[in-house]
């Protein structure tokens, strides 16, 4: 018999899945594109239309976590329905993963093209709605309990896998040399960054304070859920965590600057929180944001391919000079 690993591909990690409880699956999956897990359209005979994510890289507890969260959030945030979740060894290798209810539509973006104006303008601002519920939302304390700081680590993939912000500082102070390696002839573009974030260390947020609200994370239109003629609410949970509510627009002003063609409906997903949510405006707020923004592509110079001699447009060393020039 062949040994299936967690590292052979999609295809065997979904099959290595299939016998666990919950996953009572019909007919052929269909993959969808995703970043940082395997996702699925799949057919349960129990639940109907479904999507099941598998987190097999990084930190796999994130999924439970989204799982757990997921389970206790108001209605409000519109976050699918939780079917099912859990864990499994693969060739000795953890696996986690999650089975939820499959929503009509599509994501913002997905939808963005055929949007006309007017619909556009008006979903931009409904974002406004659903993040509203989060930030006001207080977790039960087993659900609390996983929004705890990330465990103390010096090694760089252990830091790029257990949060998306590499936060506090002493966090990002780890990930310097290997993207300052990784940048190559563009070395000096990240020796730049780090120079501006050491002088500029004190506009970084504390996180991780129960004190403040639970952040998405990552809110961008990939994870704004469009159901055809609104927008119903927020997915992908994986990077929830304590912090500012401020911090829940650092995604959309950082695609606003990737330069690609979805750089524009960010930039006015940007304006439209900071109108409909004046309680994320705080002092000093745009230097804020671009500290952490540089701390962010810090992090992903160490998640994206090498740049070569002419990085893409949207290429983190190309986003870390934008910042530079603009300060």
């Amino acid at each position: 018999m062949v040994r299936v690993t967690a590292m052979d591909g999609p295809e065997a990690r979904l099959t290595a899945l299939l016998d666990q409880p919950g996953l009572d699956l019909l007919g052929r999956p269909e993959p969808v594109t995703s970043y940082s897990n395997d996702t699925w359209y799949v057919r349960s005979s129990s639940a109907g239309e479904a999507v099941l994510r598998i987190c097999w890289i990084g930190d796999r507890e994130r999924m439970l976590r989204e799982a757990a969260v997921g389970r206790a959030l108001p209605a409000d945030v519109g976050y699918p329905e939780v079917l099912a979740s859990g864990a499994v060894a693969i060739g000795g290798e953890p696996v986690t993963w999650m089975l939820s209810r499959r929503l009509v539509g599509c994501s913002l973006r997905a939808a963005w093209p055929g949007l006309d104006e007017s619909r556009r303008e008006r979903a931009l601002h409904e974002v406004a709605r659903p993040l509203r519920a989060l930030h006001a939302w207080r977790p039960p304390t087993e659900v609390a309990a996983r929004l705890g700081p990330p465990p103390p680590s010096t090694d760089p993939p252990t830091i790029i896998g257990r949060s998306i912000l590499p936060l506090p500082f002493d966090r990002v102070r780890h990930l310097v040399v290997p993207a300052t390696e990784r940048a190559g002839m563009h070395r000096d573009v990240v020796e730049r960054a780090w120079s501006w974030l050491v002088d500029h260390a004190d506009l970084l947020p504390q996180l991780d304070d129960p004190a403040d609200v639970v952040t998405h994370g990552d809110l961008h239109l990939d994870n704004v859920w469009w159901d055809g003629d609104r927008v119903t609410g927020l997915l992908d949970l994986e990077w929830v965590r304590w912090a500012p509510a401020w911090t829940d627009l650092v995604p959309a002003r950082d695609n606003a600057l990737a330069g690609d063609e979805f750089a524009e409906p960010h930039g006015r997903l940007l304006a439209a929180l900071r109108s409909e949510l004046p309680g994320l405006e705080v002092p000093d707020l745009e230097r804020r944001l671009t500290a952490v923004e540089v701390a962010f592509q810090l992090r992903q110079l160490l998640v994206w391919p090498e740049p070569g001699p002419e990085p893409a447009v949207d290429h983190p060393l190309r986003l870390l000079q934008r910042l530079l020039d603009a300060v």
